[in-house]
């Protein structure tokens, strides 16, 4: 521990202590996508995902698969299997921990088992999240 004095640090471990010892006390990493971990996942990102990422966030999450296919040229698998790899490489280098979820998820509409995408789409928090560290992509 830097920065806490020994009487913060004795009595921190002491309640932690006390919890664990009572079954009290479960550790979840934390995944959701930081301002810092966006950054770092558009910067190992290859121009064409961060150019999709880039087309869902300028249509507020919510963009239609049929106007991304026309925008990057066809077939978006290639562009969403390297988002999905380029979170697992994160995971690797430990820039955040496993089970860090895809900031744009896939919406098949009222017909999913016709298995042809929609639109992809993000929450709300993560549009904020990422329009903030790709500022200077979004022009």
């Amino acid at each position: 521990m830097e920065g806490g004095t020994p009487e913060f640090e004795r009595d921190l471990l002491a309640l932690l202590d006390k919890h664990l010892a009572a079954g009290t006390v479960t550790v979840l990493p934390d995944t959701t996508w930081s301002e810092q971990r966006a950054t770092d996942l558009a910067e190992t990102l290859p121009p064409a995902t961060r150019s999709f990422l880039v087309h869902v966030l300028k249509e507020d999450g919510r963009a239609k698969a049929a106007e991304l296919r026309n925008a990057m040229g066809g077939d978006l698998r290639g562009v969403t299997g390297s988002l999905t790899k380029a979170i697992d490489r994160g995971v690797r280098l430990g820039l955040w921990p496993q089970g860090m979820p895809s900031p744009v998820s896939v919406d098949y509409g009222e017909k999913p088992n016709y298995r042809r995408a929609e639109r992809y789409v993000m929450t709300p928090e993560d549009v904020t999240t990422f329009r903030a560290a790709l500022d200077g992509h979004l022009s």
